[in-house]
C-alpha cells in the first residue's frame, strides 16, 4: 500500500495526468488558433499634433477595429522610433472597449529630426509593421544643432475636408486669453458609421505632417507566432535544450516577485511554446521564469520580446523647417522656457506604503513555524519529526514531498513546492537549505489547479529575509524587469493660465474620443492662450470601415 501511493507506481500516474493534461492543452490551442486565424484587427491613430520640441509630451488616442467581437484586445502597444526604426520610447495601454488614450514624453536629448509614432496590438505583429498605425512627427530640439540626416526630401500632403462633417467658429480673430466656442456638426446621412472623432485646437504649422502615410509592402502571415490578448498583458516564449532543439510537453513557472508573488505555471506545447496571461498592474515588475525541473540535460528559456523587433524599412527626411515653423518652434521654445521658470516639474517622488499581500493560493490549511520548536539540524527532520503534513520520502534513491490528505488525488498528483513563492521542484535542492533561515512552512493539503496542471496541494517555504534563503535557483531561471501598462497622466488645460502667469501652453484644446451624433451639433470651448499666431481647430473622425474625415477651422489669436 505505501508502495502504491507513494513510490514508483505513482510517478507512472502522475506521468499519465501530465500526458492527458498536455493533449488537453494541446487541442485548446489548436481550437484557438481555428478561432482566431480569420480574425483582423485594424488600428486607428490620432494625436494632438505633428510639430514637437524634444522634452514635451504627445497626447495619443487610439480606436482599434476588431472584426470578432468575442475576442476583443485589451492591450495597445505605443512606440516611438527613430528612422533606423530604433524603439525610443514604448508603452503598453490599456484598451477598453477598442478604445485607449494617452500621453508618450519626448526623450530630451533627441536630435531634431523626422521621428515615427506607431501603435499595435499583439494578435497584429502575426501581421508585420505594413498593418500597424503609424504617424510622422518633426522633432525639434533647439539646443542642439545636430541634426538627423536623411536620404531624401518630405512633401506634404493635403487632404480635402469631408461635406457633412464640418466645424463652426463664431470668429476668425481672438484676443489672448479670451474664451472661444465652437461647433462640430455632422449630417444625417453619416448616422451610425462614425467610431468616435478626436479634436485638437494647434498652431496651424504644428500639423505640417498629419495626413502622411506610410507604405510598406504586406508581410506573408503564414503563422500565428502570438495569441491576441483578449484578457491583459501576456509574455510568451519557448523552451529549448542545450542543442537549441525545443523542448514539449514540459513545465514552466513564472512568479511575480514583487508585491503579491502571484504565480503561474504553463505546459510547453509540440513547439516548446509557453504563454502566460499576466496580472493586471502597472508600471514595471520583477518576474522570475523558469523551467521545472527535468533529468533531461539544462534547459533554456528564449522569452519573446515583449515589442515588435520585426525589421521595417522607414523612409528617411532630410529635416528641414519652413518661415512659419521656424517662427512656431521660437514660440513654442520661448513657452518652454517659461515653464520651466515659472511650473517647475514635481521632482518629489511619492513613497508608496509597504503593503502586505496573500499568497496566491489563499489562506493556507497548516502552519509550522520553526521558531516554536527545538531547532533542529537539517530541513528533512522538520518534515518527518514534527507534526505536519507533508513528509519526505524516497524512491530510487531520490527523496521527494508527499502532501498528506483526505482527497484520493493527493496520492495522483505531485505538491507544489515553492521557496518565497517561487516554484522550486527540485526536492533536494528545498532539503539543503538551512533551517536557520526558515520562518514557516505553510501547507494547502488539498488538489490545488493552476493553469494548465494540478498539483497534489502546496509546499510554501517562507525565508525570514525574503532572499530565497541562498537556495541555488534553476539555471534555466531568468529575473526580468517587465514592463505592464502604463498611467502617464498628462492632461491638456482648455483654461488659461492665472493672470499673473504666463500661459504656456502649445496645445490649447485635446478632445480624445469624442462621440458623433448625426445630424446635431456639439460645442466646445477653450481659452486662448499668450502665443499670437494663426491657429486651427482640427477634427478627425475614423469610420467603422476604417476610412478616416477631416474637418478644420482656421482663427489668429492676436489683437
Amino acid at each position: 500500500m505505501l508502495n502504491r501511493i507513494f513510490g514508483p507506481d505513482n510517478q507512472m500516474k502522475t506521468m499519465k495526468t501530465n500526458l492527458f493534461a498536455l493533449f488537453v492543452f494541446a487541442a485548446m490551442s489548436m481550437q484557438l488558433k481555428a478561432q482566431v486565424v480569420h480574425a483582423t484587427e485594424k488600428v486607428l491613430l490620432s494625436c494632438d499634433r505633428t510639430l514637437f520640441l524634444a522634452g514635451e509630451t504627445i497626447a495619443f488616442e487610439a480606436g482599434v477595429q476588431a472584426s470578432r467581437h468575442d475576442a476583443l484586445p485589451r492591450v495597445l502597444y505605443v512606440e516611438l522610433l527613430d528612422a533606423s526604426a530604433k524603439q525610443l520610447k514604448g508603452q503598453k495601454i490599456r484598451l477598453d472597449k477598442l478604445h485607449a488614450e494617452g500621453s508618450l514624453p519626448i526623450p530630451a536629448d533627441l536630435v531634431s529630426g523626422y521621428y515615427f509614432l506607431r501603435a499595435y496590438t499583439r494578435w497584429m505583429r502575426n501581421s508585420g509593421p505594413s498593418t500597424y498605425a503609424w504617424k510622422l512627427l518633426k522633432i525639434v530640439n533647439p539646443r542642439s544643432s545636430n541634426v538627423w540626416e536623411g536620404t531624401s526630401d518630405f512633401t506634404a500632403k493635403d487632404v480635402a475636408t469631408t461635406t457633412g462633417f464640418n466645424i463652426l467658429l463664431t470668429d476668425s480673430l481672438f484676443s489672448p486669453r479670451s474664451k472661444v466656442e465652437f461647433q462640430m456638426l455632422t449630417a444625417q446621412d453619416l448616422a451610425g458609421s462614425i467610431a468616435g472623432v478626436s479634436l485638437s485646437v494647434v498652431p496651424e504649422s504644428a500639423l505640417g505632417t498629419d495626413f502622411w502615410q506610410l507604405d510598406l509592402p504586406p508581410a506573408k502571415a503564414d503563422s500565428f507566432y502570438f495569441y491576441p490578448e483578449t484578457r491583459g498583458i501576456s509574455l510568451s516564449g519557448t523552451l529549448t535544450d542545450s542543442l537549441g532543439m525545443v523542448v514539449g510537453s514540459e513545465q514552466v513557472y513564472l512568479t511575480v516577485v514583487d508585491q503579491d508573488r502571484s504565480f503561474m505555471s504553463r505546459i510547453t506545447d509540440s513547439k516548446g511554446r509557453f504563454h502566460f496571461v499576466l496580472p493586471d498592474a502597472d508600471g514595471s515588475r520583477e518576474l522570475f521564469v523558469c523551467a521545472g525541473h527535468t533529468l533531461h540535460g539544462d534547459r533554456k528559456l528564449l522569452i519573446d520580446n515583449d515589442f515588435c523587433k520585426a525589421p521595417v524599412q522607414l523612409p528617411s527626411y532630410r529635416f528641414q523647417l519652413s518661415p512659419e515653423e521656424e517662427t512656431l518652434v521660437l514660440q513654442m521654445h520661448n513657452n518652454k522656457v517659461l515653464q520651466q521658470k515659472f511650473f517647475p516639474a514635481d521632482s518629489l517622488k511619492k513613497v508608496l506604503p509597504e503593503q502586505s499581500f496573500t499568497p496566491f493560493y489563499g489562506t493556507p490549511t497548516h502552519v509550522l513555524k520553526l521558531d516554536d520548536y527545538v531547532q533542529l539540524p537539517v530541513l528533512e527532520e522538520y518534515f518527518n519529526e514534527l507534526p505536519s503534513m507533508v513528509k519526505v520520502r524516497k524512491a530510487d534513491g531520490k527523496r521527494f514531498f508527499r502532501v498528506i490528505g483526505t482527497n484520493a488525488a493527493m496520492a495522483v498528483f505531485k505538491p507544489l513546492v515553492l521557496v518565497d513563492l517561487v516554484a522550486i521542484d527540485d526536492p533536494e535542492k528545498v532539503l539543503s537549505m538551512s533551517p536557520k533561515q526558515l520562518d514557516r512552512i505553510e501547507v494547502v493539503n488539498v488538489p490545488y489547479t493552476k493553469g494548465d496542471i494540478t498539483y497534489g496541494g502546496i509546499v510554501s517555504l517562507i525565508t525570514k529575509k525574503g532572499d530565497f534563503g541562498a537556495i541555488d535557483l534553476p539555471s534555466s531561471g531568468l529575473f526580468l524587469t517587465y514592463g505592464f501598462y502604463d498611467t502617464t497622466a498628462y492632461n491638456i488645460a482648455q483654461q488659461a493660465a492665472a493672470v499673473f502667469m504666463p500661459d504656456v501652453r502649445n496645445t490649447l484644446g485635446w478632445w480624445p474620443a469624442t462621440a458623433a451624433d448625426s445630424g446635431l451639433s456639439k460645442k466646445f470651448s477653450f481659452y486662448a492662450g499668450d502665443t499670437q499666431t494663426h491657429y486651427v481647430v482640427a477634427a478627425k473622425a475614423a469610420l467603422n470601415d476604417g476610412t478616416m474625415l477631416f474637418a478644420f477651422k482656421r482663427f489668429k489669436v492676436g489683437k
